[in-house]
């Protein structure tokens, strides 16, 4: 009776609101009287009239959405229907979105296509589907996936997904990487609907399904999800030198590119969420992010031993001076190098496997040209230039690959991007991008331009309750032949030692050079503070050219040298055991002394009682932390330390 009202009455506004009902219930997790009686009431009626109920609610719609749902039910509970169907669904779902012009492809439409309508269409044998138009669909869901893994945090007052209180109902979505838990509510849909659990097991999947029906020739063991990273590359690898002679044939390039496609963004996924887990939404790491820089204290050493010379001891101090403009930058790019973690930095054990892993990828689909321009057309599609997180993998790989120069321009445009954003939203931005670009100007002898960028890198330094141990937070230098990268916690513990050695090895060209340059060799003294007494040879030499000369001027010389052993040693020099060297250290200046004093007898021991007074001062100030001291050094005197780099 209910099914012969709905056919003879179907414009009846109450007969309209019973069968909503009805259709409701049938989408409802409830066990309320109400939801079981109206799913009952549709239980009831003849197979045939369930699928009149279905299509003609669906059609008299007038949401999208719901259109959607109702076409879904129908696809699920009659998969004969899904060859009629199915590919109409499809398209009305693309068309809508389409027509909505939506800025983000994690919207309610997209879902539905990708999780929910692509998956039950392709599961039907039935449906003719060109190949073509099958690629377009993995293209939207590999985006969809992608971009839903990847959401940057959303700012109070901003539209888009926004987190779920964790005190939801529903289990809530876990990446295994990086501590990461999200349940991205998309606008348009409910909770439930929003949920996509194992993102990249469900694109593989489907991935894989749709590869089936394009004739790619799948060994379905070898690429199970579930595998290694090492696995999966090697397998990848095999396909490719399988292929390689053949690629051009549209389907199986078709296969390598999209299966590489999908290993590198997984991998670069992986990889970027262990390393800046604040790119991301619903990441729950309290870790540090980490920065990968060129570990430069070990370049000139390794370049002297490749020369043949041997390292003096005495100017083992010295390494990572680099006095060319990166005439070993063939070298360089010899395309692998050792990353040494620092041991304040906490990286999961899969996320260096992940990097190497991703660049391999990256590799092998730029290696035939029609390849790297079909993953390039790929790329330009889903506009992946303005893909964050995937610029940051970028640098580090041209870091890792030696390419500096390459770096440094991708970097300089991301640096131009932070202009107009709010400076404190922006710092761990700031910072990182501050301190690769100084570690890759160092390598290519912009020393001026790497100093000043070391200094933004310690302006942008989070502010920490407790000076840490600075001893135990030097990087220890390695002895290896090949090039050493590092990879720091974006912590002061990591970024200042690294800062006050880029300033150091800089400065010291200057003021161990032929010329006299006071202040240079006082700006150098101050900064060998923090990593004493592994710096004091280096010390010794900026003594012995203050003997040298036969006097020194440093007037905030008393602002900030508290070291005892620097200390002790001017002290020295003031004797006549240690030379009677003329210095002049006072904040007010000596000369300056003696010529406001009218009576000159006396006026040199004037200067000793105020030279002693100071230094008694400057003993009693030895317990001070370097750490504060070295940063407030390297802030409020910004300016003369650069203009003595000139």
């Amino acid at each position: 009776m209910l099914y012969d009202m709905f056919t003879q009455f179907s414009d009846e506004s109450i007969l309209q609101a019973e069968v909503h009902k009805m259709t409701s219930a049938l989408q409802s997790d409830s066990r309320d009287p109400d939801t079981v009686f109206y799913a009952g009431m549709f239980e009831s009626l003849p197979s045939s009239a369930q699928r009149d109920v279905l299509l003609k609610s669906a059609e008299k719609s007038g949401n999208a959405v719901d259109h959607c749902r109702l076409m879904l039910l129908l696809l699920t509970r009659f998969p004969d229907t899904r060859p009629e169907h199915g590919v109409k669904l499809v398209d009305t779902l693309l068309d809508t979105e389409k027509r909505e012009s939506l800025p983000s492809p994690v919207n309610c439409y997209r879902k539905l296509l990708v999780c929910d309508t692509i998956p039950l269409v392709c599961s039907s044998p039935d449906i003719d589907v060109s190949h073509k138009q099958l690629y377009r669909w993995l293209q939207k869901a590999m985006e969809f996936y992608i971009c839903f893994l990847t959401q940057p945090p959303c700012r109070e007052g901003s539209k888009g997904p926004v987190l779920s209180s964790d005190k939801s109902p529903l289990k809530r979505q876990s990446s295994v990487f990086g501590g990461m838990s999200r349940h991205a509510v998309i606008e348009g849909l409910t909770d439930k609907e929003s949920v996509v659990p194992d993102p990249w097991e469900r694109l593989h999947e489907l991935m894989m399904t749709i590869g089936c029906r394009c004739g790619w020739e799948i060994n379905m063991a070898s690429l199970q999800e579930e595998r290694s990273l090492s696995d999966k590359w090697l397998c990848l690898k095999d396909l490719y030198n399988k292929e390689s002679e053949d690629l051009e044939d549209s389907s199986q390039r078709k296969h390598i590119l999209y299966s590489a496609t999908f290993l590198l963004y997984q991998c670069v996924h992986n990889y970027t969420v262990a390393v800046q887990p604040e790119l991301f939404s619903g990441s729950t790491s309290h870790s540090a992010p980490l920065v990968l820089v060129e570990d430069i204290r070990n370049r000139a050493a390794v370049k002297e031993r490749k020369s043949g010379k041997p390292v003096k001891k005495r100017r083992k101090l010295e390494a990572g001076e680099d006095r060319g403009t990166s005439d070993d930058e063939a070298g360089q790019r010899s395309g692998r190098a050792n990353i040494q973690m620092s041991k304040t930095g906490q990286m999961p054990p899969e996320g260096m496997a992940s990097f190497r892993t991703a660049i391999d990828c990256w590799r092998l689909l730029h290696k035939q040209h029609a390849m790297e321009k079909d993953f390039t057309r790929l790329n330009q599609h889903w506009k992946t230039e303005g893909w964050v997180w995937l610029q940051s993998f970028i640098i580090d790989m041209l870091l890792y690959q030696g390419d500096q120069q390459k770096a440094v321009s991708l970097l300089e445009e991301l640096l131009g991007s932070c202009g107009g954003r709010d400076p404190d939203d922006n710092r761990q931005t700031l910072l990182r991008l501050s301190l690769q670009l100084s570690s890759c100007h160092f390598c290519l002898g912009n020393y001026q331009r790497a100093c000043e960028l070391a200094l933004d890198a310690i302006a942008e330094l989070p502010v920490e309750a407790q000076p840490g141990d600075t001893a135990s937070s030097k990087q220890q230098k390695a002895d290896k032949e090949s090039r050493q990268l590092l990879m720091l916690s974006c912590t002061e513990a990591d970024i200042l030692p690294y800062c006050v050695h880029v300033l150091v090895t800089c400065l010291k060209r200057n003021a161990l050079g032929e010329s006299e340059d006071d202040m240079s060799l006082g700006h150098l003294m101050v900064m060998l503070q923090y990593d004493w007494p592994s710096q004091e040879e280096l010390f010794i030499k900026a003594v012995e050219k203050i003997v040298q000369q036969g006097s020194f001027t440093y007037n905030i010389f008393f602002n900030y040298v508290i070291n005892i052993d620097m200390l002790e040693e001017f002290a020295f020099l003031k004797t006549p055991e240690g030379g009677k060297i003329n210095l002049d250290l006072l904040p007010v200046s000596t000369i300056a002394i003696s010529r406001q004093r009218t009576v000159t007898r006396g006026v040199h021991k004037g200067v000793k009682e105020d030279f002693r007074l100071a230094m008694e001062r400057q003993v009693a100030r030895c317990s001070e932390h370097v750490d504060t001291l070295t940063k407030k050094f390297l802030t409020e005197e910004r300016d003369i330390i650069l203009q003595n780099l000139l």
